[in-house]
């Protein structure tokens, strides 16, 4: 219901982050340069002489999506330099890497969660907090971990904490 509210904004970030190849490899490019990483003539990244390994936990129950997805986003990671371990699990088997385990342990980089609801919700202001802060209630590590911009912080506690006056000013913090 938020994003239909806010669907100007919406729109615009979908094309500013549509999926573009080149536009990924040139940003990639410059990042992984900046941080002194070098890809070999095949097109592989490394750092200090060792390849760069990315380890995705993808899940394998469901509807099957999540495992089409994870392969696909693999295959993409794989085309920009990036050696992919995929490690194939039901929730169940790859819960204990992404809630137990510490973010900064580096024992994994990608998961192909999933967060449903059983219909529309009419007010989700929270969800930026639970999902991106580090005072986020589901007391996850992966969440309570994040180091957010402090406009980001202020913002998405004030949506939480229903610090606002009116629906506009609502809508104009979901906005920001």
């Amino acid at each position: 219901v938020d994003y239909t509210a806010v669907i100007d904004t919406s729109r615009g970030l979908e094309a500013y982050y549509a999926y573009d190849m080149g536009k990924a490899q040139t940003a990639i490019d410059a990042a992984m340069a900046e941080l002194g990483a070098v890809k070999n003539d095949a097109g592989v990244w490394s750092f200090n002489d060792a390849p760069i390994n990315v380890k995705f936990l993808i899940r394998n129950d469901g509807d099957g999506t999540r495992l089409s997805m994870g392969e696909y986003i693999s295959q993409q990671m794989e085309a920009l330099g990036f050696q992919v371990e995929r490690k194939l699990g039901k929730s169940s088997e790859l819960s204990p890497d992404w809630i137990g385990s510490d973010p900064l342990a580096g024992t994994w980089n990608v998961y192909t969660g999933g967060w449903g609801s059983s219909g529309l919700n009419r007010d989700e202001r929270t969800i930026f907090q639970e999902m991106y802060l580090p005072n986020s209630a589901q007391g996850i590590p992966l969440f309570t971990e994040n180091v957010p911009d402090p406009l980001f912080q202020e913002v998405g506690d004030k949506l939480a904490n229903g610090v606002f006056d009116t629906l506009e000013e609502r809508k104009d913090l979901i906005v920001e």
